[in-house]
């Protein structure tokens, strides 16, 4: 029996070696196209054919894609409109990308590139393909549960989180005692946390969300252990996610670094934030 097939298209981050990773531990034949050297040497230790890419070839994606006989892939992996103000020479195939966009956000970049691909006979799947394990489910995941002040925090800086989330600027904000401290724009959350502990000049609260339309085949939010480390170098608190919504790598240790440090790791359920009350760690009614 041939072994399944699967391509990934990987960017910057962590992600597309986790799922190049977990493939290979599935079974399946796992072809990886790179559009950034990043990870080169780990994704060519999981994948059985490796292949970098300039990021304004979309063409010859598509191309190498359809001779390794790949009709399902996942994008794995930050590729953000940034690409579009660097060294980015645009094939015919991105020419065309660029005709249908209906916007200059990444959300509109990755499905004109998306449905470009299905044209094709590509189809991209869900990101949590191969990385259900990493998705972080409800509950408070460390020995220190958040306190009264910081449940309140994340009650007050969801909506707001949630709206930066739907204006694709950030997706994570940082709270200390009922304000805004930061918000995360191109720096990234790590760099949001470290500015919101900074002006706070202690704990904060800091939350991570998807978007309020979440295409669950691109751009789902990632944390990590730097993620863990950014907020204890930031004075501690909580991180708070949204329930069933973001990868977290390096989980466990994380768990064990803030358990060390007496910070809060927890996934709330936006149903129940969104009530205002304090149960925010329950399932729906």
């Amino acid at each position: 029996m041939d072994s399944p097939i699967i391509g990934i298209l990987s960017g910057v981050g962590a992600l597309p070696v986790v799922a190049a990773k977990e493939a290979k531990r599935q079974g399946y034949r796992c072809v990886v196209i790179a559009l950034f050297p990043e990870n080169k040497d780990q994704l060519q230790e999981y994948a059985d054919a490796y292949y970098l890419v300039n990021p304004g070839e979309l063409g010859k994606v598509i191309e190498i894609f359809r001779r390794e006989d790949i009709s399902e892939i996942v994008l794995l992996g930050k590729v953000s409109k940034q690409i579009l103000y660097s060294d980015f020479r645009p094939d015919a195939h991105w020419l065309s990308v660029f005709q249908n966009l209906t916007g200059k956000n990444d959300d509109a970049l990755l499905l004109a590139i998306v449905n470009k691909l299905d044209e094709y006979g590509i189809v991209v799947r869900e990101q949590a393909l191969f990385l259900q394990d990493y998705i972080l489910e409800l509950g408070v995941k460390t020995e220190r549960q958040p306190t009264e002040e910081e449940v309140a925090n994340i009650i007050y800086g969801y909506p707001l989180a949630k709206g930066l989330a739907g204006l694709d600027i950030g997706q994570a904000v940082a709270i200390s005692k009922g304000a805004v401290m930061a918000v995360e724009a191109i720096d990234g959350t790590n760099a949001t946390i470290l500015r919101g502990g900074k002006l706070a000049k202690g704990p904060v609260t800091a939350l991570k969300v998807s978007k309020p339309h979440q295409d669950f085949r691109f751009d789902i939010p990632v944390i990590g252990f730097d993620t863990i480390e950014s907020l204890y170098l930031a004075g501690g608190g909580t991180l708070a996610l949204e329930a069933n919504q973001v990868f977290f790598l390096d989980m466990e240790e994380s768990i064990d670094f803030a358990n060390e440090r007496n910070i809060t790791i927890c996934a709330f359920n936006p149903q129940k934030v969104l009530t205002g009350l304090p149960q925010i760690f329950q399932e729906a009614d």
